[in-house]
C-alpha cells in the first residue's frame, strides 16, 4: 500500500495512505452540496486539498468536519484526532 506525507500546520509530519482521501466527486455523496460547490471551495481556497498523481483530493476528517460543523470561517479545520488541518 502506498503511503504519503502530509504536513499539517504543526511541524510534524504523518504517514497517511490513499484511504485517507476521497475525491471531489464521492465527496458529494457525503455533503448536501453540488459537485460546482466543492470545486468552488477548492478553487477559493476554503478546503485544504491534496494532489497526487494530478488528481484532486480532499481529507476525509475535513469531510466529516463539515458533516458535524459546517464550513469554518477561520479556514481552520480541527479534526476528531486533534489535528489543524490548514488551507
Amino acid at each position: 500500500m502506498k503511503q504519503y506525507l502530509i504536513s499539517t500546520h504543526k511541524t510534524d509530519m504523518s504517514k497517511i495512505t490513499k484511504e485517507d482521501f476521497i475525491s471531489p466527486k464521492e465527496a458529494i455523496k457525503l455533503l448536501p452540496v453540488k459537485l460546482t460547490t466543492i470545486r468552488s471551495w477548492i478553487f477559493y481556497k476554503k478546503i485544504p486539498i491534496v494532489k497526487m498523481g494530478g488528481s484532486v483530493f480532499i481529507k476525509k476528517e475535513v469531510i466529516a468536519y463539515i458533516q458535524n460543523k459546517g464550513l469554518p470561517q477561520s479556514g481552520l479545520f480541527q479534526t476528531d484526532s486533534g489535528h489543524i488541518i490548514t488551507k
